[in-house]
């Protein structure tokens, strides 16, 4: 799970669902653009014509911890989000999760973590590519 988790892949049931488009978690690419007669393909174009409320992006805690699954994250101005998987990762040598935010979500984030706020990174997937940190 730690390799998944680093190379920014999603775990269905976990990170994604039926309930999280696949614009909302970045794999817009596995959406056909020719054939677009499928269910749910309505529901995208429009989606895709009024833009997400919502995004999956990469989380770095910055403190001594570990994020887990579960956990709240809030910015300055009260947009919150959801750790959907989280580890310690040995590659980068920090805590490191992927989340379901608001995608309005500023730069000063924390996230929950037995009744503390711990400060937190927004970052880019993946956290690792070709065995080095991208963070």
């Amino acid at each position: 799970d730690t390799l998944r988790l680093e190379a920014g892949m999603h775990l269905y049931g976990q990170d994604m669902n039926d309930s999280i488009t696949p614009l909302e978690c970045g794999l817009t690419w596995t959406v056909r653009k020719v054939d677009t007669n499928f269910i749910g393909a309505q529901a995208l174009a429009q989606q895709k014509e009024s833009g997400i409320n919502r995004k999956m992006t990469g989380v770095v805690l910055r403190e001594r911890g570990i994020l887990r699954h579960g956990q709240s994250l809030i910015d300055d101005n009260g947009l919150t989000g959801i750790i959907t998987s989280g580890t310690f990762s040995p590659t980068t040598e920090v805590a490191i999760a992927m989340a379901l935010v608001d995608k309005n979500m500023g730069e000063h984030v924390k996230v929950q973590i037995r009744k503390k706020e711990l400060a937190v990174s927004l970052v880019k997937l993946p956290f690792v590519r070709n065995g080095e940190s991208k963070i």
